[in-house]
């Protein structure tokens, strides 16, 4: 299981405080939740110098996860403990793992351990209000709220030693293939955006006729949603290029995972537009990125069962892309989302849209993503450092930034 301590000493040079902001990492099965959760975690300790750990959790098979049905959902033999003493904070993200970040804040309240500050990333299955700090991309259609931030990309995981390690190992068994390396990075279905044979075959021709227009290699790196048929007919497409250099990652990825090792190595990226994270990932490096483009569904032009809840949110979207202001049915459908009364779409369109408007997907974009997840760190690392020391002092309302500097002191 994926579990353990990230020292403080090795992300920051300040002595470790006598008493320590823990944090509680909580980890899934899927790489880009954790990526996320890490990588706020990273920051923190970074910053400020606290204590992050990591609970990695499984559910049972068939099982809904809500408050009702915690622990029973959770699979113990394949999940840490979560058992006191409970930590200062609790990081979560995605909507199942959000629903056991607010159990444990109510254990904590029960058993008198003191308040516990709960930040979620990404989608939700409660109302807004219901978080301490809330942070999300924009495909997530969440709006505007006193606890909620907006965030650019997902976090990204950064850790050096690792990517140093990887590089090390895996540069032996690529250093013949010619450079510049396109990096290709492929995800896999999702809702609204079909991958079918045609899909795999367009994004195998995109990127061999990049490579081979700058006459360098293919590196090949598909996410776990791939359907391991389409996986096999995506290598082999490429592999049947007989002109063109290439190399693919396995699944499962042999260890070391090549992934940071791809990344940090990699001339140019070629990024299929269905993964937030590979998107993240690609642009954090500071290389060029260019996406595969993919169609996206309109549900406007679809029968649902979700009928006028829908049209709303499809309209909302639309009509925030055009810049326009929100009329009474657009605070409407915010509304009902705050509330988590409608659950919006998962719109891919609307984020790309973002990075597209900030300028992230510009051939000269360098190192922007790198500034502007910096700044969005930092700002999601005072709001928790103020909401820990509202919490430790019973301060109501507004925390003075003095506070939070003593608190980072």
């Amino acid at each position: 299981m994926d579990s353990g301590l990230l020292d403080p000493l090795a992300l920051s040079s300040r002595p470790a405080p006598e008493d320590p902001i823990r944090v509680w990492l909580l980890l899934s099965k899927y790489g880009g939740d954790n990526a996320q959760v890490r990588g706020l975690g990273e920051h923190l300790t970074r910053r400020f110098g606290w204590v992050c750990e990591t609970r990695s959790i499984r559910f049972r098979a068939g099982r809904k996860v809500h408050l009702k049905t915690l622990p029973g959902a959770i699979l113990a033999g394949m999940s840490d403990s979560l058992e006191p003493p409970f930590p200062d904070v609790v990081l979560s993200c995605s909507r199942f793992y959000g629903v056991v970040g607010a159990w444990l804040k109510r254990r904590a309240a029960q058993a008198s351990a003191g308040p516990m500050v709960h930040v979620h990333l990404g989608r939700i299955a409660a109302p807004m209000a219901s978080f301490d700090l809330l942070a999300a991309t924009a495909q997530y259609g969440l709006p505007a709220a006193p606890n909620f931030m907006p965030l650019t990309l997902p976090f990204v995981s950064r850790d050096a030693a690792q990517s140093a390690a990887a590089v090390a190992a895996w540069t032996p068994h690529l250093q013949h293939l010619p450079r510049p390396w396109i990096v290709l990075l492929v995800g896999g279905p999702m809702a609204r955006i079909a991958f079918d044979e045609t899909v795999t075959d367009r994004i195998a021709n995109e990127a061999m006729a990049r490579a081979g227009a700058e006459a360098g290699s293919l590196i090949t790196v598909v996410g776990r949603r791939m359907p391991g048929r389409l996986r096999h007919r995506l290598a082999a497409r490429i592999a049947a290029a007989r002109d063109l250099p290439s190399w693919s990652v396995g699944w499962p990825a042999p260890e070391p995972n090549p992934y940071p090792a791809v990344l940090a190595m990699g001339d140019r990226f070629l990024v299929s537009s269905d993964s937030a994270s590979m998107i993240a990932d690609a642009c954090m490096t500071g290389k060029p990125v260019e996406l595969v483009r993919l169609p996206i569904a309109d549900y406007v032009t679809r029968l649902s069962s979700r009928g006028l809840g829908l049209s709303l949110d499809v309209r909302r979207r639309r009509r925030g892309r055009d810049g326009r202001s929100p009329d009474m049915l657009d605070r409407l459908r915010d509304a009902l989302v705050a509330r988590h009364w409608m659950r919006p779409w998962d719109e891919m369109g609307h984020f790309l849209h973002d990075l597209e408007t900030k300028g992230l997907l510009a051939p000269d974009a360098g190192d922007l993503a790198q500034r502007i997840q910096a700044q969005e760190l930092d700002a999601m690392a005072t709001r928790i450092a103020g909401l820990v020391t509202a919490a430790r002092t019973g301060s109501p309302g507004r925390i003075e930034p003095s506070l939070i500097a003593a608190e980072a002191a």
